[in-house]
């Protein structure tokens, strides 16, 4: 059988919701739309590494891209892409078609144009939790991992797009992932 010699790559929750914080997942272990649009597509998927779940484990704290954005966390993300970006740089070597990169909106690590921030630290005893987590927003800007990540494919001068899923609109998501094959 002839391989299509495209690829995407994609965030490692909609494969494997197990990697979200308890509680974040809006589906079932994978995010099935999303999968079975791209393998009707033909396209080889490229699972990028879960930074936050690498960095601090299944049962972590929900965390604001204000949180994860410090030297420790984007020295984690940019060891964690390095063998991506191996990969990624073979397959072009090789002539394939890197369609682009999809993220999660709303993710602090993995969103692409928007993001969750909350400007918070410290202990969180005596106060109330859910006043706290709510005084976050969502700004027009991309997570932690993906600026890391952007910035690495400018440093190798690999152009590549980058969208997001909404997890709560799949239908105009899936109209967003279409367009990239069809610019294809």
């Amino acid at each position: 059988m002839n391989r299509s010699h495209k690829i995407i790559l994609i965030s490692h929750c909609l494969l494997n919701a197990n990697s979200k914080i308890r509680g974040a997942a809006l589906y079932g272990t994978v995010l099935l739309p999303v999968i079975e649009f791209l393998l009707k597509k033909d396209v080889g998927i490229v699972q990028l590494p879960c930074p936050e779940h690498s960095f601090a484990g299944e049962s972590r704290w929900g965390q604001s891209k204000d949180q994860y954005n410090n030297p420790f966390y984007r020295n984690h993300c940019r060891k964690l892409i390095q063998p991506v970006m191996y990969q990624l740089k073979d397959y072009l070597e090789q002539g394939y078609i890197v369609l682009g990169v999809v993220g999660i909106k709303g993710s602090p690590s993995c969103g692409v144009k928007h993001t969750y921030k909350a400007c918070w630290g410290g202990e969180m005893s005596g106060k109330k939790g859910e006043k706290i987590f709510q005084e976050g927003y969502l700004a027009k800007e991309p997570g932690v991992f993906i600026e890391v990540f952007s910035g690495i494919l400018a440093e190798e001068k690999i152009d590549l797009p980058f969208v997001e899923v909404d997890e709560e609109n799949l239908p105009d998501t899936l109209k967003v992932l279409d367009s990239l094959f069809i610019s294809q």
